[in-house]
């Protein structure tokens, strides 16, 4: 406003100049034309003469001006856009293209300043470090295009916290940092972690899909869990992927004994790595049993970790580690191809033909490719697809349902057969029985090892057959141990049983010996 008024001062000075100057110029000129001009011809032409001068000498004046107040708007101009500049290049340094958020050099910047704020005082801060647990399943599923809808919304939903808390950042990918000072205890940052994450409960909407959303988060104090920048932003990291590691949707604080699990977690990665390539994988069999006949009907593919220097691992201590580092895939892809070798094989020697179900990660189940890995390996092998079963949880299927029956109904068109493994420990049971293209339900062992201990056990195994008959899916039965369990399931009328009183996880060649035998299990 006030450069404006100065504007419209400076104009009216010019414009009271001109006419002063004019009035100076037609009197001054016009007396000395009287005095020393006689001749009326003359004097007129000189009037003239005199008039087009004074045009002339306004019109320089005016250019003069125009050109000084031009150069003045053009260093204004100047200035403005490298000043614009400035702004435009501090942005991309210090704040993320995608969300607007503070980056991380943004955030280094100001936990460096909390630090040297707080340095020799009783003063304390905290920084939750936290990783979107199921974006890389959102972007292999419906592209990153909604992967970055996605960071936007949840960028929406933090800058609402931003005026409450010190800093609230996007530090690329799917990790966010928050920055919350003058903390008086740890159910203070507890309670706020809380606030935030329950935010994320209500699922995002796209088009008319609904995705969960869940956070896990590492939290640290200043200076009880680092003086630096480096050791602070290292043990979040830590107490995050712990969080990761157990089940992830939660939070935890740092601790020491976090940092050496964490180390024991990356050289098993690696060990993982270097095992597929050195094929210390192997894959056993356990036979699954016609309750009716006693025969071998088919059997499960279950892997096997032989280490050099550990000896045998089994699937629990690995297969987590391996979702958490995104190494199941290549041991999906390992049994998958190693079943397919392994049914070839047995039918060019001329064994009769055994279904054998493979277990399929949920990981590698929403990924979207699985179908064609599979269809590929069976053109690869020239294997038919109905002689393969791939078992599914539950839980597998939670994140996205749309894309596992999707995916499963792609699977099915193969010839391949589909298997719920572990019904009745998950959460909406009969909802996923009629949703999912399945053609096996399995019996969760916990529910055959309690029979005859706990009389609703065996209400549910009969349920649980009669609801699967009525949609016309076959009945196996986990975790048969004694004749006791045994007897029960027949009298149940499930078609298939397997566990350890038939056998364990045998090698090919312990298998190939029970079919040349054409051995029948007493039933």
């Amino acid at each position: 406003m006030k450069r404006r008024n100065k504007s419209h001062i400076e104009i009216l000075q010019n414009v009271f100049l001109f006419i002063l100057g004019g009035i100076i110029w037609i009197n001054l000129s016009n007396r000395l034309l009287f005095k020393y001009l006689t001749d009326i011809t003359k004097y007129k032409q000189i009037q003239i003469y005199k008039d087009v001068v004074y045009v002339l000498l306004v019109g320089l004046v005016v250019y003069l001006i125009t050109r000084k107040k031009r150069h003045k708007l053009e260093s204004m101009l100047d200035v403005n856009k490298h000043k614009e500049m400035e702004e435009k290049i501090y942005a991309l340094a210090y704040y993320n293209v995608l969300t607007g958020m503070p980056n991380r050099s943004k955030f280094e910047q100001k936990v460096n300043e909390k630090i040297r704020e707080y340095k020799g005082t009783e003063e304390k801060f905290a920084i939750i470090y936290m990783n979107i647990d199921n974006l890389r399943r959102i972007n292999d599923t419906w592209g990153y295009e909604v992967g970055d809808m996605l960071l936007k919304y949840i960028a929406g939903i933090m800058n609402k916290y931003s005026n409450e808390i010190y800093l609230c950042a996007h530090l690329g990918g799917d990790d966010f940092a928050i920055v919350i000072d003058n903390i008086q205890d740890r159910n203070e940052v507890l309670r706020r972690t809380k606030d935030l994450m329950d935010e994320f409960k209500i699922p995002w909407e796209f088009k008319k899909h609904k995705i969960f959303i869940t956070f896990s988060a590492g939290i640290v104090l200043y200076p009880e869990h680092g003086e630096s920048l480096y050791s602070l932003v290292v043990n979040a990291d830590t107490a995050m992927w712990h969080v990761k590691k157990h089940g992830k949707d939660g939070s935890c604080f740092y601790n020491a004994d976090m940092q050496t699990k964490r180390a024991e977690y990356i050289q098993t990665a690696h060990q993982i790595r270097k095992g597929l390539k050195n094929e210390e994988f192997v894959v056993y069999y356990q036979p699954q049993i016609n309750l009716t006949t006693g025969e071998i009907a088919g059997m499960e593919a279950l892997i096997r970790w032989k280490h050099p220097e550990q000896g045998c691992i089994p699937p629990n201590d690995f297969i987590p580690l391996a979702e958490a580092t995104g190494e199941i895939h290549a041991i999906g892809r390992f049994v998958l191809e190693t079943v397919c070798k392994q049914k070839k094989e047995w039918e060019l020697q001329g064994y009769p033909e055994v279904i054998v179900s493979v277990n399929i990660s949920g990981i590698s189940l929403t990924r979207g490719d699985l179908a064609d890995e599979i269809e590929e390996l069976l053109e690869t092998y020239e294997v038919d697809g109905s002689g393969i079963r791939i078992e599914i949880t539950e839980t597998s299927v939670m994140t996205d349902m749309d894309m596992a029956v999707k995916t499963l109904r792609k699977i099915r068109s193969l010839g391949v057969k589909v298997a719920l493994d572990d019904f009745g420990t998950g959460y909406s049971s009969l909802t996923y029985l009629r949703r999912l293209p399945l053609d096996v339900v399995k019996i969760d062992r916990t529910f055959i090892n309690n029979i005859k201990n706990v009389d609703e056990e065996e209400i549910i195994v009969e349920v649980v057959v009669q609801i699967a008959r009525s949609l016309n899916l076959e009945v196996v039965a986990e975790g048969v141990e004694t004749q006791e369990q045994l007897s029960y399931v027949v009298e149940s009328e499930c078609e298939l049983a397997q566990g350890y009183y038939f056998s364990k996880p045998i090698a090919p060649d312990q298998i190939e010996e029970i079919l040349d035998a054409d051995f029948r299990y007493a039933i």
